[in-house]
């Protein structure tokens, strides 16, 4: 709340000097934004007579409430003549602008006609109540709070911005309009206030296993990725895999579950995705030897058009075929 005495002046006072005295007492209370309700009192009093007289006064055209309408100084005690109310609005730095005249006096025979008055034409009030907004459209894993949502100019508000979804968002910027960063996601403010999250969508790592004549395909809409690609979260894929000629298929999986060759894998992604892909080729047996190895044999194939394939099995060892014995 801001208050304060404005002191009336004696424009004529030739005859008794300082014999009225008079003073506005003023206050205000903040609203909200730029607006006060400001309350002024007035009050005179005789400083050289003890006896009785009338009183005429005068206050600025808002609503008033007197005492009564004319009003007796006593042993030149102070008196209250009215109180004057009305709502101003000020600028940011708190300050109002308007007319308020105010007037008291007295009429003797002896001294005359004896008046004081006094314009205020500003008043240094609370600053205004500024607004805070807050941007946020990342409610499914960032939230958002400020300590004041009403401050005044020049006071400090903090913001407290909380990742509630990890998997979602590795990390998030603070963008605020009508303050100065003071440290943190503290401000400084100077107008309304209007802060804007934004969300980092993490990123997940593509891992991708294939053998010869195994082609793995991932991607999202028209957007192809390969081995090692960082994809965002939420992102919709779909993963297949092909087989090439002269191979048998063996195994398609996705983060550990097994699939046919002939699906086609959709997934949104959020976490990190693992495909692996195998296959052998066709026509090739493998043997496990008796040290637990497998070595891959060669099979002869008979056909009345061809006959024997192979002159005789062959053993693939140190990255050739070998004959057989």
């Amino acid at each position: 709340m801001a208050s304060g005495r404005f002191n009336l002046t004696e424009p004529i006072n030739d005859k008794s000097p300082n014999c009225v005295e008079a003073y506005v007492d003023w206050s205000s209370t903040l609203n909200y934004g730029t607006t006060h309700t400001v309350t002024m009192s007035l009050y005179a009093r005789r400083k050289d007579y003890t006896g009785s007289t009338n009183i005429q006064y005068g206050a600025p055209s808002w609503t008033r409430t007197y005492t009564n309408g004319r009003l007796v100084f006593s042993g030149g005690s102070f008196v209250h003549i009215c109180t004057v109310q009305t709502t101003v609005s000020s600028d940011i730095s708190g300050v109002a602008y308007f007319g308020a005249t105010f007037y008291a006096g007295f009429y003797s025979s002896s001294y005359g006609p004896r008046r004081m008055s006094g314009t205020i034409s500003s008043l240094q009030l609370d600053k205004p109540k500024m607004s805070v907004s807050i941007r946020n459209s990342y409610s499914d894993g960032i939230s958002c709070t400020v300590n004041n949502s009403s401050p005044t100019v020049g006071s400090q508000i903090t913001f407290t911005v909380t990742i509630t979804n990890g998997t979602k968002y590795s990390g998030y910027n603070l963008s605020v309009s009508g303050a100065t960063l003071a440290y943190g996601t503290t401000y400084n403010v100077t107008g309304n206030v209007t802060a804007t999250i934004t969300g980092t969508i993490r990123n997940y790592t593509l891992s991708i296993s294939q053998t010869a004549g195994i082609a793995v395909t991932v991607k999202s809409g028209s957007t192809i990725y390969s081995n090692g690609s960082s994809i965002p979260y939420g992102t919709n894929i779909s993963i297949s895999a092909s087989l090439s000629n002269g191979y048998d298929f063996v195994s398609f999986t996705v983060n550990g579950s097994s699939y046919a060759l002939t699906n086609t894998v959709s997934i949104s992604v959020s976490g990190n995705v693992t495909v692996a892909a195998s296959a052998r080729q066709s026509g090739v047996v493998y043997i496990r030897d008796s040290s637990g190895s497998f070595n891959k044999y060669q099979v002869y194939i008979y056909t009345s058009q061809y006959g024997w394939a192979l002159y005789k099995p062959m053993l693939y060892s140190g990255g050739t075929w070998n004959t057989c014995s």
